[in-house]
């Protein structure tokens, strides 16, 4: 099978067409033409499918977990996931998703990539309008994560792409052949040009013969400063997309791939790693993919990157599906692989298809039927119990809280809500000051002997049998000495959690006496509140 990858930069159309077959592919051709019509005329024969890619700013993507990796389980939820995660309505968006491969595990990572269907109605009609009708419209991403996989060692690594076009940028992050992060920049090299023509007070080809012959290297000093200075725009993005990586994948990029006119600049690559600490490298995928040996220019590893990466979208190396835009109402007409054989057989066969709708409008009538009877069952049952619950009310108002469950619910509520004031008003307090001294009483042992001399409560429950805050209390105790005075210090900061206070001795009946408070919040020997 000839697969065509094409995408336009400016004024120009890049192609790139490869053969594959049985999971195997090779580099055909390189094509450079003036627009699409001549881009096909150069490949001799038309190819059997063109790949295309939306502008990056026209789609957005999600990474969606799944319990299952059931596709029919998958295609039944996926519109309910991307409700919640997307801020627009559903019904304006065209949608496509792939399962990640992964063997080892038993959920699913669903990749699903998203454009408003309105915007790219416009421009697929306009590329239609120019003379080419691509068989498949994936995105960038999902094209240089399927050439990735067929470079397990790069993969391995979390990878970040950077791609520095004339007028935009784009950085990719990949874990575990999984797309994490899609950031595009609305700055590019012209900007980059522009802002160091600017800086130096010169014309732009002046500009563009420093970044061509002098860039980040030491043989002017001055012109290298400024390069890096109009470059730092792009390391605060590369900064930002590296803690982006670390907060969703607790992991860095292990190396950044550069493409674009950037990579052509002198001393970029090292300037670019002491300034990020990370490995850096020219990304060349038409050399490592090529089987041949067949080498190919810097310039040409630049401007054929994002059309071979589109072809690899349908040859990817593991047994990922095709992420493809056009289905549904976008579906190619005509030849599209859309029209399944099931829906050929069934126009070929009329008769088996109206067989088929009886069989299909019967059925669904019985379970109709059992439906209805189910219901009404649970409706006789669901009048019995309102009736036993509310005794004594006439048929009418059964019948009025029947129609209008959201009365019958708040009714029960009421009633019920009334049951509970009223227990807690009558129900006996087990928060009373005699309950919380018979607990105390009851874990002093008989030869512990104090005096009481003084019994203070606060926030006494009164309005449930459950109390329903801390009791604070404060007990004044005279002991006669201070071996019993720490023993009774003992128990009830042990059982109680009572601070004790700082003890004063005083004369009691002429005899000498030790006098101390505690307070705290008193508790049960259990832990509940009393």
């Amino acid at each position: 099978m000839r697969i065509l990858g094409i995408d336009q930069i400016g004024s120009t159309v890049y192609g790139v067409e490869i053969e594959s077959s049985f999971g195997r592919f090779e580099i055909k051709n390189t094509i450079e033409a003036t627009s699409y019509a001549d881009c096909l005329k150069q490949t001799g024969r038309p190819p059997q499918k063109i790949v295309m890619a939306p502008p990056s700013e026209m789609t957005t993507f999600r990474n969606l977990n799944f319990s299952s990796r059931s596709k029919k389980t998958i295609s039944q939820a996926i519109e309910f996931e991307l409700e919640d995660e997307l801020p627009f309505d559903i019904e304006t968006i065209q949608s496509s998703w792939v399962i990640i491969p992964d063997k080892t595990a038993k959920s699913a990572v669903v990749h699903t990539s998203v454009v408003s269907k309105e915007p790219f109605s416009l421009w697929l009609s306009g590329i239609q309008s120019e003379g080419i009708d691509p068989d498949v419209i994936t995105t960038h991403a999902f094209g240089v994560r399927s050439l990735f996989s067929r470079l397990p060692e790069l993969s391995a690594q979390s990878p970040l792409l950077m791609c520095v076009h004339e007028t935009k940028s784009e950085f990719l992050f990949f874990h575990q052949g999984t797309p994490i992060i899609i950031k595009e920049i609305p700055i590019g090299y012209q900007d980059l040009r522009s802002a160091v023509a600017q800086t130096l007070n010169s014309t732009l080809e002046e500009s563009q013969r420093i970044l061509s012959d002098i860039g980040f290297t030491a043989v002017d000093e001055r012109a290298a400063r400024v390069v890096a200075d109009c470059f730092e725009p792009w390391i605060l993005e590369l900064k930002q997309v590296e803690l982006a990586a670390r907060a969703s994948t607790k992991q860095a990029p292990g190396k950044i791939w550069v493409t674009g006119s950037a990579a052509l600049i002198p001393g970029f690559f090292p300037y670019l790693s002491q300034s990020l600490g990370t490995d850096v490298e020219f990304f060349k995928p038409l050399q490592l993919l090529s089987k041949n040996g067949t080498s190919y220019s810097d310039l040409s590893e630049i401007f054929f990157e994002r059309p071979l990466a589109l072809a690899m979208a349908i040859v990817p190396a593991d047994k990922c599906s095709v992420l493809n835009l056009r289905s549904g109402s976008f579906s190619k007409g005509g030849q599209s692989d859309s029209t399944s054989v099931i829906e050929q057989r069934l126009q070929e066969s009329t008769p088996l298809f109206f067989l088929a709708l009886f069989i299909f409008l019967g059925v669904n009538w019985v379970e109709k039927s059992v439906y209805e009877k189910k219901v009404e069952m649970l409706e006789d049952k669901l009048k019995s119990a309102t009736r036993g619950y509310f005794r004594g009310v006439g048929e009418g108002t059964i019948k009025s809280l029947m129609n209008n469950p959201e009365k019958l619910r708040r009714t029960v509520k009421d009633d019920l809500q009334k049951e509970r004031d009223l227990v807690r008003l009558m129900a006996p307090n087990p928060n009373s000051p005699p309950k919380i001294l018979k607990s105390i009483s009851q874990k002093l042992t008989r030869d512990l002997v104090l005096e009481l001399e003084e019994f203070d409560t606060k926030n006494i429950g009164t309005s449930g049998y459950v109390a329903g805050e801390p009791q604070e209390i404060k007990l004044k105790v005279n002991v006669d000495n201070p071996q019993i005075l720490a023993r009774v210090t003992e128990v009830l900061t042990q059982n109680f959690s009572l601070q004790a206070g700082k003890s004063t001795e005083i004369l009691k009946n002429k005899r000498p006496s030790y006098q101390i408070i505690y307070t705290g919040t008193l508790k049960s020997p259990g832990g509940s509140k009393l």
